[in-house]
């Protein structure tokens, strides 16, 4: 009799257990709201960087939610520091040129072959960007601002900051 229990009890944990890996792997690589899923590079104090394609050339973008402008490396485009630089052929969804500031990015961690420019909340501001930082692969989906039921059937709920980050009213 015990060791029945024990074997129903081994069983019932290993169930349980699969049925955690699956849903895990499962939602692994889906997005709440739909876009792009890019890849991020985590390896540098976790922050989010992404490969992207800009003005010809390639490189580790960090996604910046904090920061106003966009930057890019001053010395990969041949520009002076502080100026501002028009720049199409960037690979980020949704967008496809813009104004960028030059800047000495040396300084920051980068992921191997350094910063290529750091994405702001001028261009960041009216998608929907979600992070997923589940392994093997952590990633980024970028895409049109998400619908808000699509968010609360999530389990999100909007929290009001008045005075701040308030283009778009919370409800």
């Amino acid at each position: 009799m015990i060791r029945r229990a024990v074997v129903d009890r081994f069983f019932a944990a290993v169930l349980f257990a699969l049925s955690v890996a699956t849903t895990t792997a499962a939602m692994a690589g889906t997005s709440i709201c739909g876009g792009t899923l890019l890849p991020i590079d985590t390896s540098v104090f976790g922050k989010p960087y992404v490969k992207l394609t800009l003005g010809g050339d390639n490189g580790n973008f960090l996604l910046d939610t904090g920061a106003t402008h966009s930057q890019v490396d001053m010395r990969r485009y041949r520009v002076s520091e502080g100026s501002k630089i028009f720049l199409s052929g960037f690979s980020l969804p949704l967008v496809q040129s813009g104004l960028f500031t030059a800047a000495d990015l040396r300084a920051f961690s980068a992921p191997i072959g350094g910063s290529l420019g750091t994405v702001g909340t001028d261009f960041l501001s009216m998608r929907s960007l979600e992070f997923h930082y589940e392994q093997p692969q952590p990633f980024t989906a970028v895409g049109r601002a998400c619908d808000r039921a699509v968010l609360r059937h999530a389990g999100f709920v909007a929290v009001g900051l008045p005075g701040y980050y308030e283009a778009i009213r919370a409800d």
